[in-house]
């Protein structure tokens, strides 16, 4: 760029660029010997998410009014009128002067012009109100951009968010609460004049306001930087000293590409006199990074001493400056010409930057002094006139590169708008065109717009869309016309110098302002980078409830052009990866001043104007920079560019952490370094405090230590790492003394860990929701302004009518432990009326609470001591509590509650840490508890931190306590153990039970009923209790559902209406489905007699409805109410703990035999309630819906959860452990849900408006994927009270949905409060067991390390052959949770089997017994028999044998022989003998061998010889039978 016509600016700042200049000491290094040129360097901070710290600013309501006026306070923008400071034109009289022979305005447009260059009206687009006067200030500087999906407003001094329906998303609050716990003006003040921009480049957001003191003598721009796309998110923030000399008053900003540039007028403390325009260039890369910034300030004091309102180009659309390419300015220069110039800055050497005078544009003859310059001049209806501020220029400077070719700049300010009278305003706007190689500005294009209809039209802004059509917007009042928005415009090719499109309204006034004359001061025009078309313009108008006063109100409406198309695009994607292959996560890739940044993957994307060539360059801290020139892109083309960065030289940072306040311990801590783009963080090792973390030479970084153990002070120091490799970290113990191995020497609390603070409560007596909390969070903040957290109450936030009761009550506290009697605190106390009571009670040795202390409300903080020696003397033990009632009052406050003078002392003690693991899987336990005497600490995931696992516990042991403690886990055996034994080398293993069930797969004959078993072993080392549960299945081509389907959700409410009752303020109502209608019956109807009955279910084992109560709507408990036949018991269950408000719709689960509820206003989780022990149980689950949902539903055969809401019509499938399984946008405004489980139907309860003619309820099929309709329910109307006229029974009242086992829904009508029953069609809903299988025994204990076995009853009697399934869930008191096996049942044709028939092999002598064996093989199914009988052969029965007969059983299952014993007859038998055994008569088994021969041998031969004596005994035998036998025969 040539220098020739250009004043250089050289910085000549010694040591400027030297660490301890850049980031230590002072925020701000001024020019030496200079008063032209300073360069401000600042460090920012990372604010939380907006929505985190933003605390909406009460809106002025007629109550609001009405309190403050009572209170004595003014009312902002009735008496309560701030004026943001803003001088007057510093050359108005020689202005005056200049225009004294002034004629007339050539380019006045006094009429409209012809319709026929605007065949087309813009279109109106969405428009909604935007703030109103929340904070007294007049003009409100009323600005606000457009994004991708939001809209960010910014008023005086407070900023809203909205998405671009007119959602509010945030605000209105203050907006130096963005600032919060940042510190310095920026934080403490909120002066206004803000400036908002959407980086369209960046995807970013720059939000600024000025700081200043009382005397001007330190003057700032605080601007903040969205971490992300998201403006209700985090910020980066910075605080810029401009001067401690001269006031940088309206300040406005342009976003260019290598900076945020800012003209202000400046005006010299403290007499503000005018001292020259200043133009600031900030650091737009390092910003955007989050990085320190400088900021690079030329005072144009006598550079360009006429100067005055510079306003810096801010670019629109997709095309982008050249490269190179400097800021333009410009400024008003006379009554005939416009001054354009251009910052060139140098961010390396800030020395070479300049601004210079690019050339002076004569443009048509106007008159800047409207009303003379005077303050006091636009006309209302009311008399009262409003602030001109002629001829200085109006916001913004709009730069467009229109179709990547011609360079065009928009702008406009306020003239005089007559040929007859200089009181009335008009528009002067203008079109310039850039030469692209001079850079200088020519007109295309100006006019001064005002129809002569006797209104002024000024404080305007114009811009440029994609097109080149041009808006310009603006104000308009008159004598009969309250202050009004309109626009008007022209297209692109339209004849010169004229606005050809017909004015339009976007918001006519209401009332006139009064009390101030200052009026607007800017307002915005913006494009909408969505579509590079639609124009979005905000600016200030009055209600007719706000009429005559300052109380303004501000619209935020849009407008197109019909002919407006975005230009030719291209696109340049790719992926970035390291040395290795790899992909690197957070690369920074610009091409020109559009950035990107790459995913996880290392993929990024950029969309660019095509037909154009970029230079990428890519960066990221810890790799060396990389470039690719020269890539041309065309339209709709696709370059691929990748690229591999190289490392850059690593330095490894190490050191220690250790406690530095007396303790000296080790300490658990997070290191982290911040640099350019990233933060790298590692952890200390508990035990030693040592860490290591690499980092890169040659950048300078923030090394930060937050200890992880609790009660320390963050410390950071600025380090070069090649200068500092090793940096030690002595952190300190925070102010309330709370890190472990402190205590203090008396009691003390000062509330920095939260309110209650541990030992503490609170009550909340009247459940009105406003209790004692933490003042950071109260609705005003904490207003008593010391450091850290206070506790606060406010009745004012409550709202009118609301007596808010509440006590904050301290734990016991031993006088012993105290060093004085005398109680000390600061105290706020503010009342409005007087009706308000604030007390301080005490109760001595729990005897009962006795006031001692009336507070007395004078509004300010004040330091309280109460002597409390008489209600002490002689106690052992007291609680204090500080008791607060009021309706619609004011507040209170409270912080550093002590006894005596507090002191943190240090005690001594270690750390003890370790792992607390499942000895069976050896795998962490997280949640387990380890109990001391005096602390109990919890193992933890230590997700964040790799060289440590999870189950991870850090105990402090101090110089009293033992180091025997309790180690316990929910489902565990818990044990008592030495810690000095455990580290983190050896682990603690608790035992548990393990549960292992053995197959459950039988084989059944058909027709049987028969006993199965399987084995139940359990593998722990603790014994565990379990109990059983039988259920269904579905068909495999059901149970086979096709998860993974996830629809996006539809918007029907706004933000603020998420948690309605019903669905009046709903945008789009659906219409049924396609779908044949379900003929249903009335059953029944009964009252509910509740406050406002909403969600109901059914207990299936009891068959009671329970209906819930919400104190949302005015109940007066959250609650469950039980109805037996329609008839309410009384019987009920406390739900507050969980609903906190409204909770919606009930689901039964068959399984537990328990109540799942849907909370709404709490969060969006489910919760447990027990109906027999009517308890919450404390379990939920938590998915994530995304928004509130209103029905729930249960499918005990699947264990999953059915849950929608008419938010957005989405019904969500999940398991028990929160996963959703599938999303469905069924098009319903969900109301209520209901599941039958044998058919698996989805019966679905719409809420619609009374009178409706769209179904009730729809029921889907569930085994569809995308839950298919199937039938359309209505909801019969009857004549339930006798009086001949039927009733709709719902009537948009539809609030909750149940079905019970007979197939019956049930529903609640919240309107009549009412329990509505009609048939469904189906019925056996709660047939849902198998009816083949049964339990012998549903629940036990299997002891530790031992096997049971658990039976079964199966019967085949009425299955045919074939193979059937059902399921066995085991629900246990192990940690491994349920376990749920598929059980499978074969029948098959029945095995009868066969009989045989056998005898023991050879001959029986006669007298013997023949042993006959009858088997039955091949077969053991059933009950048979068979017959059996001997018959005679040889041997005849009676005589040989005894004969033998009978039938023979063999039960299901049996096998075993059966034996028959044949007894033979003792004769002399002189052959052998045969018998036959017979088998007959078979029943069910077959007949084999059916028959064997029996032989009985024949007696042995005689023998003779063996002497004389044997034959004497001989002979002696046979005459003693003889002699026998004659004796019996005789």
């Amino acid at each position: 760029m040539s220098k020739s016509n250009s004043t250089l600016v050289r910085l000549c700042i010694a040591g400027l660029l030297s660490t301890t200049a850049m980031f230590g000491g002072n925020n701000i290094a001024e020019a030496a010997g200079s008063d032209s040129v300073k360069v401000v360097l600042s460090k920012p901070k990372l604010s939380k998410p907006l929505t985190t710290v933003a605390k909406p600013l009460p809106e002025v309501t007629n109550a609001r009014k009405y309190k403050l006026r009572q209170s004595g306070e003014k009312i902002p923008g009735v008496d309560l009128i701030r004026e943001v400071p803003n001088q007057n034109h510093p050359f108005a009289d020689e202005l005056l002067l200049r225009n004294t022979d002034f004629e007339k305005d050539p380019v006045l447009q006094k009429n409209q012009a012809n319709d026929k260059f605007a065949p087309l009206l813009p279109a109106l687009g969405t428009g909604f109100d935007g703030m109103s006067n929340v904070t007294g200030a007049v003009p409100p500087d009323t600005v606000a951009d457009v994004g991708p999906n939001h809209i960010v407003q910014m008023v005086n001094s407070a900023l809203a968010i909205w998405d671009k329906e007119g959602n509010q998303l945030a605000g209105p609050i203050a907006i130096n609460q963005l600032w919060s716990g940042f510190g310095g003006l920026c934080e403490s003040t909120n002066r206004g004049d803000p400036i908002v921009l959407y980086d369209s480049a960046a995807d970013r957001w720059m939000l600024s306001q000025f700081a200043f003191t009382d005397g001007f003598t330190d003057n700032r721009e605080c601007i903040a930087i969205s971490q992300t796309n998201d403006p209700t998110g985090a910020y980066y923030l910075y605080d810029f000293a401009y001067s401690t000399t001269k006031f940088n008053d309206y300040p406005h900003f342009g976003v260019w590409t290598d900076a945020y540039y800012m003209g202000v007028n400046q005006f010299l403390a403290p007499n503000l006199n005018y001292a020259g325009a200043g133009v600031v260039a900030y650091e737009r890369d390092k910003m955007l990074a989050g990085q320190p910034a400088q900021q690079v300030i030329i005072d144009l004091e006598n550079l360009y001493p006429n100067a005055f309102t510079p306003m810096p180009a801010d670019i629109d659309g997709t095309y982008l400056p050249p490269e190179g390419m400097p800021g333009y300015f410009i400024t008003s220069g006379g009554s005939n010409t416009m001054d354009i110039y251009t910052f060139d800055v140098d961010w390396s050497n800030p020395a070479n930057s300049s601004f210079s005078l690019k050339n002076s544009v004569t443009v048509a003859d106007f008159d800047g002094g409207v009303c003379s310059y005077a303050r006091d001049c636009i006309v209302q209806p009311n008399g009262q006139k409003l602030d001109a501020i002629g001829q200085r220029m109006m916001f913004r400077l709009a730069y467009r590169l229109l179709n990547g070719t011609e360079h065009k700049l928009v702008a406009n300010h306020n003239v005089v708008g007559s040929d007859s009278d200089t009181n009335i305003a008009g528009v002067r706007w203008y079109e310039f065109d850039l030469d692209p190689v001079t850079g200088q500005a020519s007109v295309a294009n100006q006019g001064t717009y005002n129809p002569d209809d006797g209104n002024s039209r000024w404080m305007g802004s114009a811009a440029m869309d994609a097109a080149g059509n041009i808006g310009v917007a603006y104000s308009v009042s008159g004598p009969a016309t309250y202050p009004s928005i309109r626009f008007s415009g022209r297209y692109k090719d339209d004849p010169v110098d004229v606005l050809t499109v017909p004015e339009q309204v976007l918001k006519a006034g209401e009332g006139a302002q009064s009390g101030a004359n200052r009026w607007g001061d800017y307002s915005s025009l913006s494009v909408d980078p969505a579509d590079d078309c639609t124009f979005w313009y905000t600016t200030e108008y009055y209600k007719a409830a706000n009429d005559n006063s300052a109380a303004w109100s501000t619209y935020i409406g849009s407008f197109k052009f019909d002919n407006c198309v975005a230009g030719p695009k291209g696109y340049i994607e790719g992926t970035v990866t390291d040395s290795s292959g790899s992909p690197i996560e957070g690369v920074r890739v610009a091409a020109g001043g559009s950035t990107a940044m790459t995913d996880a993957s290392g993929n990024y994307s950029l969309t660019l104007p095509a037909d154009s060539t970029y230079d990428l360059d890519f960066t990221k801290y810890g790799y060396l920079p990389a470039d690719v020139d020269g890539i041309a892109l065309a339209e709709d083309e696709v370059e691929a560019v990748d690229v591999s960065l190289d490392n850059a030289a690593a330095i490894t940072v190490s050191g220690v952490v250790t406690d530095g306040s007396g303790l000296g311990t080790p300490l658990y801590a997070e290191v982290s370094i911040t640099a350019p783009g990233v933060t790298l963080s590692t952890f200390t090792d508990p035990v030693t405090g040592q860490y290591s973390l690499e980092a890169y030479e040659g950048t300078l970084v923030k090394i930060e230590a937050t200890a992880i153990d609790a009660g320390y002070l963050k410390e950071s120091y600025d380090i070069l790492p090649e200068n500092t490799p090793v940096r030690d970290f002595a952190l300190q113990v925070d102010s309330n003394c709370t890190a472990e191995g402190y205590v203090w020497n008396t009691f003390f609390e000062g509330f920095d860990s939260g309110v209650p603070p541990e030992g503490w409560s609170v009550e909340d007596i009247n459940d009105t929701g406003m209790v004692w909390q933490a003042a950071s969070t109260a609705p005003k903040g904490n207003l008593l302004n010391v450091s850290g957290e206070a506790a606060a109450i406010d009745s004012d936030a409550a709202g009118s009518g609301v007596v808010v009761s509440s006590t904050l009550t301290s734990p016991v506290i031993n006088v012993a432990d105290i060093d004085s009697t005398t109680l000390n605190f600061v105290s706020l106390f503010r009342t409005f009326a007087g009706g308000d009571v604030y007390t301080l009670d005490i109760n001595v040795d729990n005897a009962g609470w006795v006031s001692v202390y009336d507070f007395v409300a004078t509004g300010t903080a004040d330091n309280i001591s109460i002597d409390l020696s008489t209600e002490l003397s002689g106690a052992t033990s007291f609680q204090i509590r500080f008791a607060y009632e009021a309706n619609y009052e004011w507040y209170a406050y409270l912080d550093n509650v002590a006894f005596g003078t507090p002191n943190c002392i240090a005690d001594t003690g270690y750390f003890a840490s370790g792992y607390v693991v499942d000895a069976n899987t050896q795998e962490p336990i997280n949640g387990a508890t380890i109990n001391s005497d005096s602390k109990t600490v919890t193992t933890v995931a230590t997700i964040d931190d790799d060289q440590l696992g999870d189950g991870f516990y850090r105990i402090f042991v101090g110089s009293g306590d033992t180091t025997e403690v309790d180690v316990s886990a929910n489902n565990y055996q818990g044990k008592t153990i030495d810690l000095t034994q455990y580290d983190l080398n050896q682990a603690i293993a608790l035992d548990a039970g393990m549960l292992e069930l053995g197959s459950v797969e039988f084989e059944v004959a058909e027709s049987l009923e028969q006993s199965v078993q399987t084995s139940l072993e359990n593998l722990g080392n603790a014994d565990a209790n379990y109990e059983l549960s039988l259920f269904i299945v579905r068909e495999e081509a059901e149970a086979a559902k096709p998860y993974g389907v996830f629809d996006q959700a539809t918007r029907r409410f706004g933000p603020k209406a998420l948690q309605e009752f019903d669905t009046k303020k709903i945008r789009y109502r659906s219409y049924a489905p396609s779908a044949p209608e379900v003929n249903v019956e009335f059953v029944a109807q009964f009252p509910t007699e509740l406050t406002l009955g909403w969600g109901i279910g059914f207990d299936k084992t009891s068959s009671d409805i329970w209906v819930g109560d919400v104190t949302a709507g005015g109940a007066p408990l959250d609650a469950l109410h039980k109805y037996t036949d329609g008839v309410k018991t009384g019987d009920f269950i406390d739900t507050s703990a969980v609903t906190v408000g409204y909770a919606a719709d009930l689901a039964y689960n068959a399984r537990t035999k328990s109540f799942w509820q849907v909370s709404v206003s709490n969060n969006t989780c489910i919760h447990e309630i027990d109906p027999v022990a009517q308890v919450v149980t404390g379990n939920k689950i938590c998915p994530a819906f995304g928004t509130s949902q209103r029905g729930l539903a249960y499918d005990p055969i699947s264990g999953t959860f059915y849950s929608g809401s008419w938010n957005d019509s989405v019904i969500h499938q999940f398991d028990a452990e929160g996963n959703i399984l599938r999303s469905i946008n069924v098009d319903l405004a969900v109301s209520g849900l209901a599941f039958n489980p044998v058919t698996n139907h989805l019966f679905v309860m719409s809420n619609d408006a009374p009178g409706s003619i769209e179904p009730d309820i729809v029921v889907l099929d569930a085994s569809t994927s995308e839950l298919d309709p199937i039938g359309l329910i209505y909801i019969p109307s009857v004549d339930t009270d006798d009086d001949g006229v039927t009733e709709d029974l719902m009537d948009g009242g539809q609030a909750g949905l149940a079905i019970d086992c007979d197939g019956n829904l049930w529903a609640v009508n919240q309107s009549r409060q009412t329990v509505v029953g009609i048939t469904s069609g189906e019925s056996n809903v709660c047939e849902i067991t198998p009816k083949w299988i049964s339990l012998a025994g549903d629940s036990g204990l299997v002891e530790a390390n031992q096997v049971s076995e658990l039976e079964f009853q199966v019967s085949t009697l009425e299955l045919p052959v074939g193979n059937y399934q059902a399921q066995v869930i085991l629900d246990n008191d192990t940690p491994y949770g349920t376990i749920s096996k598929p059980v499978s049942l074969t029948v098959r044709e029945p095995q009868f089997g066969v009989f045989n028939v056998s005898a023991n092999s050879g001959s029986i002598r006669n007298g013997g017994d023949i042993q006959v064996t009858i088997s039955r093989i091949d077969g053991a199914d059933h009950q048979v028999s068979v017959d059996y009988a001997t018959a005679d052969g040889t041997a005849a029965a009676g005589t040989h044998y005894t004969a033998t007969s009978g039938t023979l059983t063999w039960a299901n299952g049996e096998t075993e022989d059966k034996i028959i014993t044949v007894s033979t007859i003792d004769t002399e038998q002189s052959s052998d003998l045969t018998l036959s055994f017979q088998l007959s008569n078979a029943q069910k088994a077959e007949l084999g061998t059916s028959q064997v021969s029996l032989s009985i041998e024949k007696d042995p031969p005689k023998r003779g010889g063996g002497g004389s004596t044997g034959f004497v005994i001989l002979a002696l035998l046979v005459l003693a039978g003889l002699a026998r036998r004659k004796k019996y025969l005789s």
